[in-house]
This record gives C-alpha cells, structure tokens and sequence, in this order.
C-alpha cells in the first residue's frame, strides 16, 4: 500500500490553518490591553508612592534641623532680657502693666524664637545683610512659597544657638528651587523649599489653630491628628484640664495667667503690640507641610493676613472645614505616605 499518497490525500482533504480567527485576536488584544492598564496604575502609583518618600525623607531632614535648632534655643538663658523688658512698663490700651519677671521670660523666648523662625516677612526680612521686605511688599499677592523661603533663609543664614550649622549644599535640586529677584538693585536667588511635586513646602511655626480653631475655648483633634497623630490624648478625668490647653513655653501658666487676667480688649493690644502670632495656653509645634499628591493644602496660607491669631486653620470647603484636602497631606509629625 502506498501510505504516501494516501496521507497526502487526507492532507489536501482538510482546510489550512494560516492564522488566527477574529475572535482569538480579540481575545489576545484585551489580554494585552489588560496587562497594558494593569501596568500603567501599578507604574503611576510607584511614582506617587516614590514621590510621598521623597518628600517624606526631605521633611524628615528638615524636621531634624528643625529639633536641633529647637533644642540649642531652650538652652539660651533669657533672664537678662526678661528683666530688662520687666524693669519697663508695657502700654496695653492706654494702660500701664508691668509684667512679673517670669511672664516677661515667657514673651522673651516667644520674640526670639518668632525671629529665629519667621514665616512672614513681618516677622524677619533681614538676613546676612539682606532686607527682603522692599520686594515681598512690591509683590501683588503674597506668595504660597514666603514661609517656606524665610525657612530656608533661616536655616542657611539664621542664628544657629550652637546647633550644626546647615550650609546651600546640604540640600539637592530636588529639595529646593528658587527664582530670581531684585533686592535695591542686586539680583538675587531666592530659595525656597519643595515637595516631589515641585510644590513650595509650608512652615507654620505655631499652628494652634488646628486644635482650637478660632473659638478658645474649644479643643478638636479632628484636624490635627491628621497633621500630627502624637498629640497628646484627652485625660480619662472629665474635670482635668485637656494636655492641648498646655502651652509649651509656659508649663507653670505665668504668662497665662497674667495675659488671661487682661482685660479683652488689653488682650487684643497685647497682642499688636508685641507681634505675637499665638494664643496664650495652647499646646503648639513647628509644622512642616506638603500638599500631596492632591496638591490641595486644605489650610489657609501660613501668611494669610486675616489668620494671623488662628495659624494653620482648616481651609472652609463649600462653606464648612473639610478634613479631605489633609487626608494626603506629608507633615513632619505624621510621618506618614498617605493620609491615615
């Protein structure tokens, strides 16, 4: 039998399979397709997850500059300038006060420390021989990087108290940016901070309006856990006094005290007079603060004009405070990639 031809019969017999069938080459382009979307989210979120670390690592270098800066300046002895602003009386409203010794010790370091860490230009413009108040005033708007630029400032030219001193090459093309001005003539970089988005960090050094908002008398964590999950928490005793109504600066009260038993309107005076963007009796921290991925602060600016008493207060969103725009922000206290 001739086996050949009979299997080259059967071959020609049946039809030939040169390619593939529509159906098969739909379902091969949505398996690609599939592959293609899965890859293109897993790659966006590496790159929103590598920018959340790289602007986390940069705010945690930050914020150890920050501490040391901190720490040298609770060291330095203010008595001297206490008693020298105590052996005066202060005019508040048309009324003569004059302050205890230990009161006037507590506004001392909270005059300092405003200048060691301004974040307006009303509180410092002069650095290194440099007034950059002329050319923040000709601007049209304040800008959302003036806290973050005056930071910057203050770290590189700024009083150091013993701390390490921190130089321009410190800080990589990543960290920081700046833009070219003119200060009385002379062109001038000015530096300031950013995020992984290219966005201007913010600096509030007192952000007390997170936890108390602009009513004094109430506390809320809603807000400021987001920012700073370590604040210290409600005491199970209903009749003690809340840990946020502490102010740091003054753990005895006797600025408290002194500034409370002020009449209100002494109070408000009080406050012009001296230049002092806080509450008395709050608890308060520096603050670093990234917008996010969102880029939406969800705060008023930390030179906002009007918030000069409420620093860090929630921004309003469609009327009422909403905690969504912070739910992404990066913070030097939360530490933290996203939100919760």
């Amino acid at each position: 039998m001739d086996t050949t031809r009979t299997t080259s019969s059967q071959h020609r017999g049946r039809p030939s399979r040169l390619g593939f069938t529509l159906v098969e080459l739909m379902i091969v382009i949505a398996v690609i397709l599939l592959l293609m979307t899965i890859t293109i989210a897993a790659f966006a979120n590496f790159i929103v997850t590598s920018k959340e670390a790289a602007t986390a690592a940069t705010i945690a270098k930050l914020n150890k500059i920050l501490q040391q800066r901190k720490e040298a300046f609770n060291r330095l002895n203010l008595k001297s300038a206490a008693k020298a602003l105590n052996s005066t009386n202060a005019n508040v409203n048309a009324t003569t006060t004059k302050f205890n010794l230990r009161a006037a010790e507590v506004i001392v370091r909270k005059q300092r420390f405003e200048i060691a860490l301004p974040q307006r230009y009303e509180e410092r413009s002069l650095f290194n021989g440099i007034d950059y108040k002329t050319w923040f005033q000709g601007l049209s708007a304040r800008p959302n990087y003036e806290s973050s630029a005056l930071l910057y400032l203050a770290i590189t030219d700024g009083e150091t108290f013993g701390a390490p001193q921190v130089d321009d090459d410190a800080f990589t093309t990543a960290e920081v940016t700046s833009i070219p001005i003119n200060v009385n003539g002379t062109t001038l970089d000015l530096k300031y901070f950013i995020d992984a988005w290219g966005q201007p960090l913010r600096f509030y050094r007192w952000p007390t309006g997170l936890i108390r908002g602009e009513s004094a008398g109430i506390v809320d964590r809603s807000y400021a856990l987001l920012l700073n999950p370590t604040l210290p928490p409600r005491l199970a005793n209903s009749t003690a006094i809340d840990p946020l109504k502490y102010d740091p600066d003054d753990p005895s009260q006797f600025f408290s005290m002194f500034y409370l038993g002020l009449p209100a309107s002494q109070q408000t005076n009080f406050q012009s007079s001296f230049n002092l963007y806080f509450d008395a009796a709050r608890f308060h921290t520096p603050l670093l603060v990234s917008a996010g991925p969102d880029r939406s602060l969800g705060l008023y600016e930390p030179n906002d004009p009007d918030r000069m008493n409420g620093l860090s207060v929630p921004l309003p969103n469609s009327g009422t405070s909403s905690t969504t725009p912070l739910n992404d922000n990066i913070t030097n206290l939360n530490q933290r990639n996203k939100g919760n």
